[in-house]
């Protein structure tokens, strides 16, 4: 299995904030695939014109330029990866440029979504109480899920033993099957949906799979 290289790891981004243009050239040309994609799919969520997409990439990286790179210097790699937060920051933007131009919706798009069938509470993906782990426990489930890295990257991406980094895991894996078995006990089970959250905790099942990756923000 072959593991990208996150973002973060790719570019300058020290250089970038201090103005070297030869850093933000290249960071513009690294992160353009992965902002592009991002508008596109947010507009069309929208059902506003894909017209406006040059606009709103572009606003991104005003955005990010803004006040001396003030929003760039937030960026903190031991809460998110580098496109996921880029990604969501062209949501943000599409959605404030959707709001302020009031731009006019696809109709087609819209009737679309709307007869389309809604998801019941089994279909929608478990909320997972990321609240009830350690800062520790919440980086290395980040790390190994959603960077998809192997404990040995995560220990030295976090300065510790890999087997404090497969200890965390465990802990955390099970608090999260505890904190969840509590949800489920304290639910109706008409609203619950037994059946598809059992076998999402079941034990049988690789870690992988019994839980998606943590969002964390």
């Amino acid at each position: 299995m072959t593991i990208r290289t996150p973002l973060e790891k790719t570019i300058d981004l020290a250089g970038c904030i201090a103005g070297r243009a030869e850093a933000w050239r290249h960071f513009v040309l690294e992160s353009a695939g992965i902002i592009q994609s991002a508008v596109r799919k947010s507009l069309e969520h929208r059902g506003a014109p894909q017209s406006e997409s040059d606009d709103c990439v572009q606003d991104v990286y005003l955005r990010l330029l803004r006040e001396e790179c003030r929003l760039l210097r937030t960026f903190d790699p031991a809460r998110s990866a580098l496109s996921t937060w880029l990604t969501l920051i062209a949501r943000t933007i599409v959605h404030e440029r959707c709001k302020r131009t009031a731009l006019p919706v696809n109709s087609r798009v819209a009737t679309e979504r709307l007869a389309a069938p809604q998801p019941t509470d089994a279909d929608r993906p478990i909320e997972l109480p990321l609240h009830a782990l350690s800062q520790q426990q919440r980086q290395v489930l980040h790390l190994l899920f959603h960077e998809n890295r192997t404990v040995e990257e995560a220990a030295k991406h976090l300065g510790i033993d890999p087997q404090t980094v497969r200890s965390a895991k465990h802990k955390a894996l099970s608090r999260l099957r505890d904190e969840l078995q509590s949800i489920r006990n304290a639910t109706p089970p008409a609203l619950r949906g037994d059946e598809c959250l059992d076998s999402r905790l079941s034990p049988s099942e690789s870690d992988r799979d019994a839980f998606p990756p943590p969002s964390l923000r």
